[in-house]
């Protein structure tokens, strides 16, 4: 090619690399914004994940509370009632829902709900049995039991 020819075909394109440029900055621009959307949902699903998980959290300690006192909580409950106790973890509600056996073993369900900041809650049907032996004493002669 000779130099003439080669100034010619530049001199021809007037403008063409300015409007290629230009569309490569508008995709790039757009590619940017849905990584932006994305990223905001996801950060979403985070937050929600954590007040689920938070909620979970609180109706399980909740069900262990009720295994832990068990007899102290439970024996003297009727169906529907609320469980209530002076040292209760916090952003839990505890219901007595049904008797399944009166045993030995004893078998209750109770109902615990979880609740995180963020009106998350979660509910927890759980099955507890326990047998009723009062205080035992210890190998011994202890007297404080």
């Amino acid at each position: 090619m000779k130099v003439s020819t080669v100034t010619r075909t530049v001199n021809n394109e007037r403008g063409a690399i300015l409007i290629i440029a230009l569309l490569m900055l508008i995709i790039l621009s757009l590619l940017g914004m849905a990584a932006t959307d994305t990223t905001n949902i996801e950060i979403q699903i985070a937050g929600n994940e954590k007040v689920y998980k938070q909620a979970f959290y609180n109706a399980d300690s909740g069900v262990f509370y009720a295994v832990a006192k068990g007899e102290e909580l439970l024996l003297s409950a009727t169906p529907g009632t609320q469980l209530n106790s002076t040292d209760m973890p916090n952003n839990v509600t505890l219901t007595y829902v049904r008797e399944i056996t009166s045993g030995p073993p004893r078998q209750v369900e109770i109902r615990a709900v979880g609740t995180a900041p963020g009106g998350g809650n979660v509910s927890i049907l759980a099955g507890i049995e326990f047998v009723i032996f009062g205080k035992q004493q210890g190998p011994g002669n202890l007297t404080n039991y």
